[in-house]
C-alpha cells in the first residue's frame, strides 16, 4: 500500500450495450488507476476529460446493407498528482455516440480491466498505467461473431490500442 502501488478502487467489468441498448450503468460506471491509498479521492489537478479512441462496431451484409452501426468513445482523465506527485488516472468511462443493429441480429458489448499498474516503478514519480479490454459480441440466425480490441492509457497522457482480435 503506497503512492507507488497503483490499484483500480472502481469497478472492474460492466455491459456497454446489451440487446442492441446501451445499458443504464454505461453512464455511472467507471475504472480508474490511483494510488493503493485511504486518501486516492484528493488527487491534485487533473485533465479534462479526454475522448482518446473510438471503437467503430460494423456488420456489412455481402449485398451491402449495414446490419450494425455503433461509436463507442473511451474517455479518460489523466494527470492527478497525490501529494505533488505521480501522474494517476482518476476516471475511464466509455460513452455510446450512436448504436443502430438492424431487425433479426443482437449485439452485446463489454467492457473489462485486464491490469493496472505503475509504468515508472521504483522512482518518486509514479505513472499509473491502466489496460481495458472491449469485447462485442454480435449475433444472428445465420451464426455469430465475438471481437475485442485492448486499450492502454497512462497516468501521463500517453495511449494506444495495443490488440484486437476477431
Amino acid at each position: 500500500m503506497g503512492a507507488d502501488s497503483i490499484v483500480n478502487t472502481l469497478s472492474a467489468a460492466w455491459t456497454l450495450i446489451k440487446d442492441n441498448q446501451p445499458t443504464a450503468e454505461i453512464a455511472a460506471t467507471k475504472c480508474n488507476a490511483v494510488p493503493d491509498v485511504n486518501d486516492w479521492q484528493d488527487l491534485g489537478p487533473l485533465s479534462a476529460p479526454t475522448p482518446i479512441a473510438t471503437r467503430f462496431i460494423k456488420n456489412i451484409s455481402p449485398l451491402g446493407f449495414t446490419n450494425v452501426d455503433c461509436q463507442l468513445d473511451l474517455v479518460y482523465q489523466y494527470g492527478a498528482t497525490y501529494k505533488g506527485g505521480g501522474a494517476f488516472i482518476p476516471a475511464l468511462w466509455i460513452t455510446v455516440d450512436h448504436c443502430n443493429v438492424a431487425l433479426l441480429f443482437n449485439l452485446n458489448v463489454s467492457l473489462r480491466v485486464i491490469s493496472v499498474g505503475n509504468a515508472n516503478p521504483g522512482t518518486s514519480s509514479p505513472i499509473s498505467q491502466l489496460t481495458v479490454q472491449i469485447t462485442e459480441h454480435v449475433t444472428n440466425h445465420l451464426g455469430s461473431s465475438t471481437k475485442s480490441a485492448d486499450f492502454m492509457v497512462f497516468g501521463d497522457g500517453r495511449n494506444a490500442q495495443i490488440s484486437r482480435s476477431s
